[in-house]
């Protein structure tokens, strides 16, 4: 008797069934005859192979102050998947997986994975931060003894 894949994500060596994927794996088993035995009909089986689950990584990210150069986000798949992601609320846009801050307040960032032919989607993660205004810096040009006296104020919104 002999075995054979006849479709699907399967492979055989020998009578090992490889599986390469989820979906129907459809064997056939074949017994070709002999002198005594006439060859018999094949038989097909199917072996469904289900997706297989993930899930997502999300550390928590720091507080952070406006004006902050744009950052990446690093949440990672379990099944090595890219991971995207979406500003819930607050001030930030999001690009691919860099993060850009727009103003102070609470930013909540949610990271998915929409699966594919082999993984199933996996359960969303949300990570929440503040982003502080601007701490103002003030300097004083002059003296209490100039006739010119400057504030300069940076940093202010």
């Amino acid at each position: 008797m002999t075995f054979s894949v006849k479709s699907g994500p399967g492979s055989l060596s020998g009578d090992e069934l490889s599986i390469d994927g989820a979906g129907a794996i459809v064997i056939t088993a074949s017994q070709p005859g002999n002198d005594n035995y006439k060859a018999a009909s094949d038989v097909n089986r199917t072996q469904t192979v289900k997706k297989k689950s993930q899930t997502i990584d999300f550390a928590a990210i720091g507080d952070k102050v406006f004006g902050a150069t744009p950052f990446e986000l690093s949440a990672t798949s379990s099944a090595g998947l890219q991971v995207t992601y979406t500003v819930l609320s607050g001030p930030a846009t999001v690009s691919g997986n860099t993060l850009t801050l727009t103003g102070a307040g609470t930013v909540s960032i949610e990271a998915s994975q929409a699966g594919n032919d082999n993984f199933n989607a996996a359960e969303k993660k949300t990570n929440s931060f503040c982003v502080a205004p601007p701490v103002p810096e003030i300097e004083i040009i002059g003296s209490e003894f100039s006739p010119e006296l400057v504030l300069k104020v940076t940093n202010a919104l």
